[in-house]
């Protein structure tokens, strides 16, 4: 252990800061100085000041950043971050520094703030997704390496963490519910319009008898079909008893459409039927199955939509409850798949299908994002264990004890990556609402990896961190 009076107080250190170079021990020392002065009182003043300096910083990073890469590649110039700040500040003055813990946090919030524009979520929503959560994170996890080589890489995970940890699902259950309206009032006012459509009683006679013989003759029978000619006996009695109307055969057709996805013949028997209820209500009410085929295409969007956000749901369950609840892309792949394999898969047109298997597949950046994220250790338990047992051992050695931090980095990126594959099946469910007649107006979020690397380079800028030296 080593002494050093600071501030005229005596501080024991411990022998790691005797290998640090002279910079990191007189940063140490500078932190220590902080440390021991009576923290100035936390005032709504204050955490604004120290807010809107994090904001100016933050946006000073980004514009700086190409300088920052340049200066670490070797290449010195005077177009880093620190340049443009030390320029600015011979008109402003010295930047206001934080004085107190509570103003720390409000002002690495502050530097996230230029990550808040663009993208289709409210105001409130990017505040709190892109700014708050993970300037939090990183401002916790910089002040709890405060003062050792591990501080900087904290900074970035935490950034990493808490940003991409922000939304836990691509929601898809509001966007069901605006598809379901469209097609359902359309069949309601079908339904009633066509009730000032009356037809004899021998329309619906003669056709429940049509369409039970055809049956009959192809083998679905009452033995094997015994909902399917439950329903043909129900289209030979009119809502109302000697009134038979057109609104009969919309409700018949919506009766036998309910049969669709039965597994056994009472789904042929469905087909038959429909096929020709369709041809007596257009003969009877010409440009009412126009209507109706307009409908039918909006409630498939429907429930093709709340299929997916069903499994998008389970999966997360799922995820949550196995060990370090980091698999949630994985498990809504796989969860999709069985969609698409099962018997709800099998209505699925052409182009939803191609949309579902798209998010399967999953794209390069995923892909890469997730490899990355293995590499270094992201999948947490023993793996990251292991890993950070190891780069701190190694580091070590090598002058580099942060490297121990890498599984933090790891586990941001694999977030991200699951960030990315939610992302996707939301993009699927919103392509395959765009294909309703209804279709709400829709915009795609922002990505996430775009996202990420915009809070790690402003994490790495931040305090002096690993881009701005």
């Amino acid at each position: 252990m080593a002494t050093l009076n600071i501030e005229g107080q005596s501080v024991q250190v411990d022998d790691s800061f005797l290998k640090l170079s002279p910079e990191q021990q007189n940063a140490t020392v500078d932190e220590i100085a902080k440390s021991l002065k009576p923290s100035a009182p936390v005032t709504a003043g204050g955490l604004a000041k120290a807010a809107g300096v994090g904001a100016a910083e933050g946006a000073i990073g980004l514009a700086g950043l190409p300088g920052d890469v340049a200066n670490l590649a070797g290449y010195k110039n005077n177009f880093g971050s620190q340049n443009i700040q030390k320029f600015l500040e011979k008109y402003t003055g010295s930047f206001y520094q934080p004085q107190n813990t509570a103003e720390k946090y409000a002002n690495t919030v502050g530097s996230f703030l230029p990550t808040v524009a663009g993208g289709p979520e409210t105001i409130a929503t990017k505040l709190f997704t892109r700014a708050i959560l993970p300037g939090v994170a990183s401002e916790a996890a910089g002040q709890v390496a405060a003062g050792t080589p591990y501080e900087n890489v904290a900074r970035v995970g935490g950034a990493l963490v808490g940003g991409a940890g922000a939304i836990k699902s691509a929601a898809t259950k509001d966007l069901a519910a605006e598809l379901k309206t469209g097609p359902q009032n359309s069949y309601s006012s079908l339904t009633s319009r066509n009730v000032a459509t009356p037809i004899a009683q021998s329309e619906l006679d003669n056709l429940a008898g049509d369409i039970r013989t055809t049956l009959n003759k192809e083998g679905i029978r009452p033995s094997v079909a015994g909902s399917a000619h439950a329903a043909i006996d129900e289209l030979n009695t009119p809502a109302t008893a000697g009134a038979a109307d057109v609104a009969d055969l919309v409700a018949a057709r919506q009766n036998f459409k309910q049969l669709l996805g039965s597994p056994d013949a009472n789904k042929a028997g469905a087909v038959k039927a429909i096929e020709k209820i369709d041809a007596a209500i257009e003969r009877l009410s010409p440009g009412t199955m126009a209507e109706l085929k307009k409908a039918d295409q909006g409630w498939a969007a429907y429930r093709a939509v709340e299929a997916l956000d069903k499994k998008l749901a389970r999966a997360d369950l799922q995820a949550a409850g196995e060990h370090s609840g980091l698999n949630v892309g994985n498990r809504i792949k796989q969860n999709l798949q069985s969609f698409v394999n099962s018997g709800q898969g099998k209505y699925l047109s052409e182009q939803n299908r191609a949309s579902v298997e798209k998010v399967i597949r999953g794209t390069l950046p995923q892909k890469a994002t997730r490899f990355a994220s293995n590499l270094l250790g992201g999948g947490g338990g023993l793996g990251s264990t292991v890993l950070g047992v190891g780069a701190g051992v190694g580091g070590t050695e090598l002058g580099h004890p942060e490297l121990a931090a890498l599984p933090i980095a790891g586990v941001g990126l694999r977030m991200a990556s699951n960030r990315m594959v939610q992302r996707s099946a939301a993009n699927a469910a919103r392509q395959i609402a765009s294909r309703s007649p209804y279709a709400p107006s829709m915009s795609n979020p922002s990505s996430p990896l775009a996202q990420a690397i915009l809070r790690a380079l402003i994490a790495a800028q931040s305090n002096g961190g690993l881009l701005s030296k």
